[in-house]
C-alpha cells in the first residue's frame, strides 16, 4: 500500500467534485454528530429482576466456587454500568453544566469529539463551559445526596441499565464511528485567529533560545501550504483564512513557546542551535508552529494548532509520493514524528485514530532506511587544528547523525507510550534497536562549531563505540561506564522504554492462560510465573540502579517505572472491564477474577506501585503533567478506584453478616505515596493496615509524609470518592493559565474521573 492510499483511507469525496450532504458551513460537525444519547425519561420502578438475574448468572459462574458479594454487585451493575441519573448524584450545578443532550462516558472515553471551528454558536460555549469548568469540575462536590433509591421511586435508566452500559462504551474513544460528515476541511475556519486573540497575543512571547526568527517570507509559506491542502470551495473559507492568518510575529512567538518547553525535556530530538526557519521546509516550519500553539492557554490559539496540524498531515503524503527520496529526508520525517505525536496527545477521537494508524509508516521509513541500527561510518571527530570550515563541516555531519539517532528513539519512545495508552502491542521490539545511545547533553546543546569541539575534546579518549540499547535492557553497566560520553538522562528513558515490549509480551501470555481450559496439558503457567519474577528483579534493579546515579531518576521516569511495575500486578484490561468496556456481561465475568485478585499480595502490590505513581505525578514541574503522563496518572487511579471499589463491597458484606469492623488504629495507616516503611512493607507482604493516599484539595495544600510531626491527612481507597477528587486536584493543580489553561485531554480526563468518584459514592451509601 503506498502513502497516498493509507493517507486516503480517511479521506472523503472532494467536496469541489462532490458536495458533502448536509454540510452547514461554519457549524461544529463533530458537535451535530457526537452520537450521544439522550437519557430516558422516567419510565417506572426499578426492574428487580435484571439486577437479581445479573447476580444468579455471576453466583452460578462454574469458573469459581467462591462467597461472592452478590448485592454489591448487583448495586455496581444498577449504579456505575448506567449513566446515573440526577435524581442520584448530581446537585443543581452539575445538571445546568451538562447538556440534555449528555450521556455518562465510558472509562475509556477521555477524547472530545469537539470540532475545531470558529463560530459564534463555539465562543459562547466555550465561555459558558469554561465559567463551569473552573467552578465545577475541579472542586468537590457537595456532600449531600438523594436517599437510596426504594421501589417506588421513579428513575430514568434504571430499566436499561444492563444494556446502557455497552451503549456508553459505543460512544467510548476506541470506538469513532466516522460519519460522511467527518473530514479534513472541519478544520478550515480553525487557521483564522480573530482579532482580539491576535492583539492580545502578538509578541507576548519572548525569549533569545533561538538565533534566527520567523520572517515574512516563511510565514508566507506556512499560509500556502495551508491554502494547497484544504478545500477552496467552502464558502468564504480560505478569504478569512488569508485575511486573519496569525502574522509572523505571532508565529514566531509559538514557535519559541515550543522549543522553550523542548528545552526542558529530557528526550529532546530536534536541534535548537540549528534551526533556521527561512531554510526549513514550510511543512516543517508549520508543525514547530503547531506544536507551540497547542501548549497555548488560549484555546483558539490550540485550535489553530490544530488545523495546522491538519494541514502538515495532508501535504506530508503528497511530498513522498512525488518524490520518494524525501523519505529519507530527515526534516520531513521529524515533521512526521511531530504531526502524530499532536494528534494522539490532541483529545480529539478522530485525530487520535488517524495518528495511531500513520505511525506504522513512520517506523516503516526509519527501519528501511537503517535507522534502527548501529551506524557503519561514524562522523569524524573534530581536531584542534582544523580550519572555519573544516570545523562548521564536521560540526554539521554530527548534528544530522544525531538528529537521525535521537528521531529514531523519540520514535521508539512514542510507540511505547502509545502501545500503553491504547493498550496495543508496540511495533518496534528493543531487538531490532542496535543503534548507540545518545551523545552527551552537553554536545547536543552546543550552539556554535566552535563550543561543540571544546566539549568533544573535554570528554575521555576511548577507541570503543557507545553501548545500544540492546547491550543495556538487562545489563545497565555499559551506560554507567560511558555516563560521561552518552545523555544520561535520555538514555536512562529509553531503556525504560525499551522494558515495556517484555511487560507487554508477559500481559498477553497472562490474558491467553486465563482463557486456558484446565483440561489442557500445557506449562504456560510455569512460564508466566519465572516471566513474571524475571520482569520483577528487572523493574527493582532498573529502580535501584539508576536512583544511585548522578541526578538519579526524574519525576516522569519513577512515574513510568511504577506504571510498568503496576501492571505486573495487574490487568488493566481487566479494570476496563469492570468500569463497563465491553458491557455487563464482561463486568460480571470479570468481578470474581478481581475479587481473586483483591485476596492476593499482587492487589497490594499493584496499589502501591499506583499509589508511587501518585507520588511522582506530584513532583512534576508546572504544566508538565499532560499528555502521556496525565494518562498513566489515570491508569494508577483507575486501579486505586476498583481496589477501592471491591474493597467496599467486601466491607458492607461483613456488615451484613453481623462482623464487627473497628476503625483502624493510627500505627495501621499505610500512605502508598510516600516513601516506603515497615508499615508498607507489612501490608504488601500480609494484607495488614489500611491503605490511604495523602488529602489534597485547593484548600488543603501539600504537606511533607516524611516528617513524623506533621503528618498529613488521607484518604481511604475504600472512600473511592475521595480518592478521585485527590486525582483531580493533582491532575489540574499545576495549570498556571487559569481555567482555559487545561488541554483537552487533561479537561476530559478530569471530567472523567469525577464520573467515576461519584458513581463510587453512590455505592457507598
Amino acid at each position: 500500500m503506498s502513502m497516498s492510499d493509507r493517507n486516503n483511507m480517511y479521506h472523503y469525496p472532494d467536496p469541489q467534485q462532490q458536495n458533502i450532504p448536509g454540510q452547514i458551513p461554519g457549524m461544529d460537525t463533530f458537535t451535530q454528530h457526537s452520537g450521544s444519547i439522550p437519557m430516558s425519561e422516567p419510565t417506572g420502578s426499578v426492574d428487580e429482576s435484571m439486577i437479581s438475574m445479573a447476580s444468579t448468572t455471576l453466583v452460578n459462574d462454574p469458573m469459581l466456587d467462591m462467597d461472592m458479594d452478590d448485592s454489591s454487585l448487583a448495586d455496581f451493575l444498577r449504579d456505575i454500568m448506567m449513566p446515573p441519573s440526577p435524581n442520584q448524584m448530581l446537585d443543581e450545578a452539575v445538571i445546568e453544566f451538562i447538556p440534555q443532550n449528555y450521556s455518562s462516558r465510558d472509562v475509556l472515553n477521555f477524547g472530545f469529539d469537539s470540532s475545531l471551528d470558529f463560530n459564534d454558536m463555539d465562543y459562547g460555549w466555550m465561555s459558558s463551559q469554561n465559567n463551569n469548568i473552573s467552578t465545577l469540575n475541579f472542586h468537590a462536590v457537595p456532600d449531600h445526596v438523594d436517599p437510596p433509591l426504594d421501589n417506588g421511586q421513579q428513575t430514568p435508566g434504571v430499566r436499561n441499565s444492563i444494556g446502557l452500559g455497552a451503549e456508553a462504551f459505543q460512544k467510548s474513544l476506541w470506538n469513532w464511528s466516522p460519519t460522511q460528515r467527518d473530514h479534513v476541511f472541519n478544520d478550515t475556519t480553525a487557521l483564522s485567529l480573530p482579532y482580539k486573540d491576535i492583539e492580545s497575543l502578538e509578541g507576548r512571547v519572548e525569549s533569545d533560545i533561538l538565533e534566527y526568527q520567523l520572517d515574512q517570507s516563511s510565514r508566507d509559506g506556512i499560509l500556502a501550504m495551508v491554502l494547497a491542502t484544504h478545500n477552496r470551495n467552502v464558502e468564504h473559507g480560505m478569504s478569512r483564512v488569508v485575511t486573519s492568518f496569525p502574522s509572523a510575529q505571532l508565529l514566531n512567538s509559538l514557535i519559541h513557546l515550543f522549543f522553550r518547553a523542548e528545552s526542558l525535556k529530557t528526550d529532546s530530538w530536534i536541534h535548537i542551535p540549528t534551526f533556521r526557519p527561512q531554510s526549513n521546509r514550510p511543512e516543517f516550519n508549520g508543525i514547530v508552529v503547531a506544536a507551540g500553539a497547542v501548549l497555548s492557554s488560549v484555546p483558539t490559539v490550540r485550535k489553530l494548532g490544530y488545523g495546522i496540524q491538519e494541514s502538515v498531515r495532508l501535504a506530508l503524503p503528497n511530498l513522498f509520493e512525488h518524490d520518494n527520496s524525501r523519505t529519507r529526508e530527515l526534516q520531513i520525517l521529524q515533521a512526521y514524528a511531530l504531526e502524530i505525536g499532536i494528534g494522539l496527545w490532541s483529545g480529539n477521537k478522530r485525530k487520535m485514530e488517524i495518528a495511531e494508524s500513520h505511525a506504522q509508516p513512520l517506523i516503516t521509513m526509519l527501519r528501511r532506511s537503517g535507522r534502527f541500527r548501529r551506524m557503519r561510518v561514524p562522523p569524524l571527530k573534530p581536531e584542534v587544528d582544523d580550519n572555519e570550515k573544516t570545523l562548521e563541516a564536521k560540526w554539521r555531519a554530527w548534528i544530522e547523525a544525531e538528529s537521525w539517532k535521537r528521531l529514531a528513539f523519540h520514535t521508539l519512545l512514542h510507540d511505547a507510550q502509545a502501545s500503553i495508552s491504547l493498550l496495543v502491542r508496540p511495533l518496534v521490539s528493543y531487538a531490532e534497536v542496535s543503534l548507540e545511545l545518545p551523545c552527551s547533553s552537553a554536545l547536543w546543546r552546543a550552539k556554535s562549531p566552535q563550543a561543540w569541539r571544546e566539549v568533544y575534546l573535554q570528554q575521555p579518549s576511548t577507541s570503543s563505540r557507545l553501548p545500544s540499547l540492546v547491550n543495556c535492557v538487562h545489563d545497565l553497566t555499559p551506560i554507567l561506564k560511558a555516563q560521561e560520553m552518552i545523555d544520561l538522562q535520555h538514555s536512562t528513558s529509553i531503556v525504560l522504554h525499551a522494558i515495556w515490549s517484555l511487560i507487554s509480551e508477559y500481559r498477553q501470555l497472562e490474558f491467553v492462560l486465563k482463557l486456558q481450559s484446565p483440561d489442557r496439558h500445557w506449562n504456560g503457567a510455569l512460564i508466566s510465573t519465572s516471566w513474571y519474577q524475571e520482569l520483577c528483579q528487572l523493574g527493582d534493579h532498573f529502580r535501584i540502579s539508576v536512583s544511585e546515579w548522578p541526578g538519579g531518576m526524574r519525576p516522569e521516569q519513577n512515574m513510568i517505572q511504577e506504571l510498568f511495575m503496576m501492571n505486573l500486578h495487574v490487568s488493566f484490561e481487566e479494570l476496563q472491564l469492570f468500569a463497563g468496556k465491553e458491557g455487563t456481561e464482561e463486568a460480571q465475568r470479570v468481578y470474581p477474577l478481581l475479587k481473586l485478585w483483591f485476596e492476593t499480595r499482587k492487589s497490594r502490590q499493584a496499589v502501591w506501585h499506583a499509589g508511587q505513581v501518585v507520588r511522582a505525578a506530584l513532583c512534576f514541574p508546572s504544566n508538565q503533567l499532560r499528555d502521556f503522563y496525565s494518562v498513566a496518572l489515570y491508569h494508577a487511579s483507575l486501579a486505586l478506584w476498583v481496589y477501592g471499589m471491591i474493597s467496599l463491597a467486601s466491607s458492607r458484606s461483613r456488615q451484613r453478616r453481623g462482623a464487627p469492623v473497628d476503625p483502624p488504629a493510627e500505627n495501621d495507616i499505610v500512605y502508598l505515596d510516600s516513601v516506603e516503611t515497615a508499615e508498607s512493607r507489612r501490608f504488601i507482604a500480609i494484607g495488614r493496615g489500611v491503605p490511604v493516599i495523602q488529602e489534597l484539595s485547593p484548600a488543603l495544600p501539600l504537606q511533607p509524609k516524611n516528617q513524623e510531626q506533621d503528618k498529613p491527612g488521607f484518604v481511604r481507597l475504600d472512600n473511592p470518592k475521595a480518592v478521585m477528587e485527590t486525582v483531580i486536584y493533582i491532575l489540574t493543580r499545576d495549570c498556571t493559565g487559569g481555567k482555559d489553561a487545561f488541554s483537552p485531554l487533561v479537561e476530559n480526563l478530569g471530567q472523567l474521573v469525577r464520573d467515576l468518584g461519584n458513581a463510587a459514592r453512590i455505592v457507598g451509601r
